[in-house]
């Protein structure tokens, strides 16, 4: 599954170089880049439905946040312009710990639960600590945020509004419904 993201992603950024590339008006389906470019995103999916066999789905699922890791660190090398700041290694790092997480905390098996078993589970203490550090987590980078922005005395701009309802999100994503 991580290969296959990676492989997919690097197909994605093959297809926007031919689409920045495209100065003499050749349509991309025609372009060499381009079509490398779509081999190479579907052949990373294709990676990707072999590990559904092999691994729950959340598990896989939560492989999808690896293409932006990945992105953000080949985009450097293909596209013109693009850098990799200590904020992009920061927000890497942070995906990738967060990944970790999921696979650690997730599901080791395919199997299906009762509503009473699943409410059980939300007693054991593989789950508490889960949720204690996710919370824990997303309240301090949440501060630091904050922090940052009003010691820069503006307010939240676009970005940190995203940056802070990703984190929210993941906190809520911790406590089941």
């Amino acid at each position: 599954g991580v290969v296959g993201k990676g492989v997919a992603s690097l197909g994605l950024i093959l297809q926007k170089v031919s689409h920045i590339r495209n100065i003499a008006g050749i349509h991309f389906c025609r372009d060499v880049r381009w079509l490398v470019g779509f081999v190479t995103y579907f052949i990373g999916n294709l990676i990707v439905i072999i590990a559904l066999t092999l691994a729950p789905q959340v598990i896989i699922a939560a492989l999808d946040s690896l293409v932006m890791v990945y992105n953000a660190m080949l985009a450097p090398y293909f596209l013109d312009g693009e850098h990799f700041t200590k904020t992009d290694f920061g927000a890497c790092l942070l995906v990738v710990l967060s990944v970790t997480c999921v696979v650690y905390f997730g599901p080791k098996n395919n199997e299906s639960y009762t509503s009473d078993e699943l409410l059980n589970m939300l007693g054991t203490r593989e789950f508490v600590i889960f949720c204690a550090c996710s919370l824990s987590v997303c309240g301090i980078l949440g501060g630091v945020l904050r922090y940052f922005t009003w010691k820069k005395g503006r307010q939240f701009v676009s970005d940190e509004k995203a940056i802070a309802g990703n984190l929210l999100a993941v906190a809520a994503g911790t406590i089941p419904a």
